[in-house]
């Protein structure tokens, strides 16, 4: 093996006290004293590799292409759109209150809560009507869904009761 330069001994260094190899080292002093089995492995670390061949496209990975149908893009992109509005009202009201006043329209969070569920509930309505999404299958998720949140509710109405939070 030849002899590393000073640049490469630097480098060797900075990586063994980044991988704290100095300290488990029994033979190791100083950085220019370094044990040749130390030395092949770091320059090994060190030297470039080639990189890897591309992973084949297999069933793991497929090539998504985009959506090409404008109704489908328009209304799965509105539907984007109106439940990120849903979501900052839902965080303003938390913040806020429920019943302020917004300043920019006069209206409750109450009321501009209700008017962005709306606008939601519209966006999938529409989805629903055009075949985009076929709610009928979810209906046991849906009802387990509002059953944990009756449980999740009444959980923290006890929780109250006790005297808690």
């Amino acid at each position: 093996m030849t002899t590393p330069t000073e640049e490469e001994k630097q480098r060797a260094l900075l990586w063994m006290q980044q991988s704290n190899l100095s300290s488990h080292h029994p033979d190791f002093k100083h950085p220019l004293d370094i044990p040749e089995d130390v030395e092949a492995t770091i320059m090994a670390a060190l030297t470039p590799q080639p990189p890897a061949a591309p992973l084949p496209i297999n069933g793991t990975i497929s090539p998504w292409m985009p959506e090409k149908n404008p109704i489908t893009i328009a209304t799965v992109g509105k539907l984007g759109e109106e439940a990120a509005e849903l979501a900052q009202r839902c965080f303003r009201t938390l913040i806020q209150g429920l019943d302020e006043i917004d300043p920019d329209s006069g209206r409750t969070n109450r009321g501009e809560l209700e008017r962005e569920i709306a606008d939601v509930l519209a966006c999938i309505h529409v989805a629903y009507t055009n075949a985009m999404v076929d709610l009928d299958n979810n209906i046991e998720r849906h009802d387990a869904k509002v059953t944990g949140f009756h449980r999740w509710h009444q959980m923290i109405r006890d929780i109250i009761a006790k005297g808690g939070a």
